[in-house]
């Protein structure tokens, strides 16, 4: 056993390290390995800051004749849909992002403008100036032809940028999907490759968006996809995350001198901002390779995936972890046991944890410092009533740990920084919720074995049998939980406990009211005498018909519970069906500070209206 909880404690650490690992790398991205122009290579790396020229190593060696070049004196092509999907204000909306996203650019940057519907059309030359273009968005106008071609588009804007100085950019927005194009995605992913253009799509939500095209177009040349909503504040918030992206994109370009059909191993560094790693295989016909969607990238474009993979990555570290720190039944009885008893600490000693000693002075570290305050003692009492073999100690860097992994992979997949820090929080807070209802549960089911408990040591009192006897019925014939404690305070008791302290002390244990209530009764009978029987009959019925009184409370709130409960899933459920029939519908609410923001109050207002509701359908008194 020992050996087992040795290799989950070493995986543990592996996954702690594979996490700050893929933190680091997660800085530096390769978006693009270009083979076209072989046995030219075209790497397209994208990084976190602004950093010093990238370094690439091809198969662990420097890459040679290496031309590293920031996308700065770009050649650029706004392109920009005017089909009719596109009135009643949204071009409008439209150019005006367009035109700020212009007015922004460096003024080295050679810009064009071009515009599809029915026909793909090229309105300014390409100039540093700004003038032609500005005018062009400002008399832009919908479209009266049927049609949207937007793979003909990309083919047209590729040929216009060939013969232009690199890097070259083609920004193209859209908020429907290609319609009446004589090019096909492919062709439009073949012209735009072949030109060396990189297409950054912006899609605009829309019943009529399809982003599948758009993100493989995106992905295919090296670029991005950003989705939007159809206000200027959406708009020009895409065409930013256009620019930033842009100045943080590095252009790798080197020679190799493998043959065709050998691997590629890439690795570029830039600094202190991390590495990234790619692997291809030059084609044997010279074309460059194609990649398909792996399954990592479907979930990532969808928010439901992301919290799919955090939710499997916490259930894994919980049970690493569980594993891990949790000592067994028999180890946990002798250490309660070793007092008293010396030779059960020297029994125990073969089936102690092994593996984990250098986290054991750490563990009494953290006991030491935070023993007495008051938000620890609220973890122990809960560990206790829960019937854990866990300590406090554990449970907070169980918590700890599970809040970071959790928020680590969270960012990876791209989150935002509040979406990563109410990650945190809620991976933090799990632990403690799980075993505070495993507790409630174990609470509560004590409660429901104490009446029948109460009649049987009665019976057994009438009967002739002591206190002590009575007690022992309960363990020979009684269920968990009840049996369990009762066992406990005829242990402790044995040992030379006084079975008054020992009553109590299951009390403060249990956490029960309604066991305080028989102990109170019990020291009142002791002080004023009569029949203990009799006292334990009329306190069972007392139970039972309160038992009783809540489960009718019960049942007359059932409805307004049901109520609560819809209400607060419905928004979520709506959401999760949305994204089922429209992907990327919601993409604008979850990119963006406005949306991010009405996230958070949407859920602050849903805790509030959930507590009301609460309040209304509950009884004091009557949990």
């Amino acid at each position: 056993m020992s050996r087992a909880r040795k290799a989950l404690a070493a995986a543990l650490l592996a996954l702690v390290a594979l996490t700050a690992a893929g933190s680091a790398a997660g800085a530096v991205r390769i978006k693009q390995v270009d083979l076209a122009s072989y046995p030219s290579v075209r790497v397209t790396v994208l990084t976190s800051r602004d950093t010093s020229p990238p370094t690439l190593l091809e198969n662990g060696h420097a890459a040679p004749y290496l031309d590293a070049a920031r996308l700065r004196s770009k050649s650029v092509v706004v392109a920009v849909d005017r089909s009719r999907s596109m009135n009643g204000g949204v071009l409008a909306a439209a150019t005006d992002a367009a035109r700020t996203f212009v007015k922004a650019k460096p003024a080295a940057d050679r810009v064009a403008l071009f515009s599809f519907a029915s026909k793909p059309l090229q309105l300014t030359s390409f100039a540093t100036d700004t003038i032609d273009v500005d005018s062009a968005l400002r008399s832009l106008s919908v479209d009266g032809g049927q049609g949207t071609r937007l793979y003909d588009s990309v083919v047209l804007a590729s040929l216009a940028l060939q013969h232009l100085p690199k890097p070259r950019i083609l920004i193209l927005l859209t908020d429907g999907r290609d319609f009446g194009s004589a090019a096909s995605l492919d062709d439009a992913v073949a012209a735009a490759k072949s030109a060396g253009v990189s297409v950054y799509s912006i899609g605009m939500a829309g019943t009529q968006l399809t982003p599948a095209p758009l993100r493989s177009l995106a992905r295919a040349t090296g670029g991005s996809y950003y989705p939007a909503g159809r206000t200027r504040a959406f708009l020009t918030q895409a065409y930013g995350r256009v620019a930033a992206e842009l100045r943080r994109t590095w252009t790798l370009e080197y020679l190799t001198a493998k043959r065709p059909g050998d691997p590629l191993h890439l690795v570029a560094k830039a600094g202190p901002a991390g590495t990234a790693k790619a692997s291809v295989r030059i084609p044997t016909d010279g074309a460059s390779p194609v990649k398909g969607d792996s399954w990592l990238d479907t979930l990532r474009s969808h928010w439901w995936g992301a919290l799919l993979i955090g939710l499997l990555a916490a259930l894994v570290l919980l049970a690493l972890l569980r594993l891990a720190f949790g000592t067994s039944r028999k180890v946990w009885l002798r250490e309660r046991l070793e007092p008293w008893d010396g030779d059960a600490a020297d029994s125990s000693a073969p089936e102690r944890k092994a593996g984990l000693e250098k986290l054991e002075p750490l563990l009494a570290a953290t006991e030491s410092r935070f023993a007495g305050t008051g938000f620890w003692s609220k973890l122990e009492r809960v560990l206790e009533r829960s019937d854990s073999s866990l300590t406090a100690a554990q449970l907070f860097y169980l918590s700890l740990g599970l809040g970071l992994a959790l928020a680590a992979l969270a960012a990876l997949l791209g989150a935002s920084f509040l979406l990563v820090l109410a990650v945190l929080v809620l991976g933090a807070l799990a632990p403690y919720w799980f075993y505070a209802h495993r507790a409630t549960k174990r609470r509560r089911a004590f409660e429901n074995q104490l009446p029948a408990a109460l009649n049987t040591i009665a019976g057994s009192l009438k009967a002739g049998h002591s206190f002590r006897q009575a007690m022992q019925t309960i363990v020979d014939e009684g269920g968990a939980p009840i049996d369990v404690e009762f066992n406990r305070v005829l242990t402790e008791a044995r040992l030379g406990r006084p079975i008054e302290d020992a009553l109590a002390e299951m009390g403060r244990r249990v956490g029960s009211e309604e066991l305080d209530f028989v102990l109170r009764a019990v020291v009142v009978q002791q002080q004023v005498g009569g029949s203990l029987a009799g006292l334990f009959e009329l306190v069972a019925e007392t139970l039972t018909q309160r038992q009783q009184f809540r489960q009718k409370v019960k049942a007359l709130t059932a409805q307004g519970r049901m109520s609560a409960m819809i209400l607060i899933c419905l928004p979520f459920a709506v959401a999760i069906l949305i994204s089922l029939v429209s992907p990327g519908y919601l993409d604008p609410l979850f990119h963006s500070g406005t949306g991010e923001f009405l996230i958070v109050l949407g859920l602050v207002m849903m805790t509030i209206g959930s507590l009301f509701l609460r309040k209304i359908t509950s009884l004091k008194g009557y949990r």
